[in-house]
């Protein structure tokens, strides 16, 4: 990371206690923002491998039914039906955060806010 340190659970403690922050660089890159992610819902929520496999789970749920009640040929159409195109079944920040907020049952806007995670 910019700080010297490792991308690990200290450095999402460091961060979250305010000792440490992202830059714009480190902000923007999926790869940390989706490491931190898990992270914190394993630190903060107590959301291990199973409540994670379990948020993946529901995730496809909700892009395998965005698919199907919005195109006839959905299979046949990847290009529109991944969002490409049209963002029909495009997963947002804030489907993943309700779809998140089910799983664990808790507000996870705390996290949200934290990695600069838009929702709107």
């Amino acid at each position: 990371m910019s700080d010297g340190t490792f991308l690990n659970e200290e450095f999402y403690l460091r961060l979250r206690s305010g000792e440490t922050e992202l830059t714009n660089q480190e902000k923007i890159s999926s790869h940390i923002t989706g490491s931190l992610s898990i992270t914190g819902l394993k630190v903060d929520y107590g959301c291990e491998k199973n409540c994670v496999k379990n948020i993946i789970t529901e995730l496809r749920k909700w892009e395998e039914l965005g698919c199907q009640s919005s195109y006839t040929e959905c299979g046949t159409s990847m290009y529109n039906a991944y969002g490409i195109g049209e963002n029909v079944c495009h997963i947002d920040n804030e489907v993943i955060k309700q779809k998140t907020e089910l799983i664990i049952g808790q507000d996870v806007s705390a996290l949200f806010d934290l990695l600069d995670i838009e929702t709107e």
